[in-house]
């Protein structure tokens, strides 16, 4: 759940501010940056600051605030660090293999933090990749297999 729901800063920014929200795509791409880097410059916030707002108010548990507000930082967190840097290392694995949409073309660097909490190195990490690569076309195609199934 907190994978699928670490980015929902985004959605509200962009259904709430969308001039905001895309100066800051204009912004990340004329200046080769982060969305992340360009969301202070164009919105005053950062998605992960409006993320943990709304969590806060849809009373969600602690283990999905601290994710939502912290997956970029996962050397914050305190309460479940294994989870945050799950989410962390997913959100990067996704942006390397252009799964969903950062709002950038970049790639954001692996925090060192996150690599120890999981206790990974190199060759975990590319194992990771290999199967996320795999085996996520199987899992796209049950997904929208399973929607296109229900919309009919």
């Amino acid at each position: 759940m907190a994978g699928l729901l670490h980015d929902i800063g985004k959605v509200l920014l962009l259904r709430s501010a969308p001039q905001a929200f895309q100066a800051t795509l204009d912004l990340a791409a004329q200046e080769q940056t982060l969305f992340l880097e360009a969301e202070p410059v164009a919105c005053g916030t950062d998605h992960a600051a409006v993320a943990v707002m709304l969590a806060e108010r849809w009373s969600f548990p602690p283990s999905l605030r601290e994710a939502v507000s912290l997956h970029h930082e996962p050397e914050l967190a305190r309460l479940h660090p294994e989870l945050v840097a799950a989410v962390h290392l997913a959100d990067i694995v996704c942006r390397a293999l252009a799964i969903g949409s950062g709002g950038d073309a970049c790639i954001p660097v692996l925090s060192r933090v996150a690599r120890d909490i999981l206790g990974l190195d190199a060759g975990n990490l590319r194992e990771i990749v290999a199967a996320v690569e795999l085996e996520y076309p199987d899992v796209e195609a049950s997904l929208m297999g399973g929607a296109a199934q229900r919309a009919a």
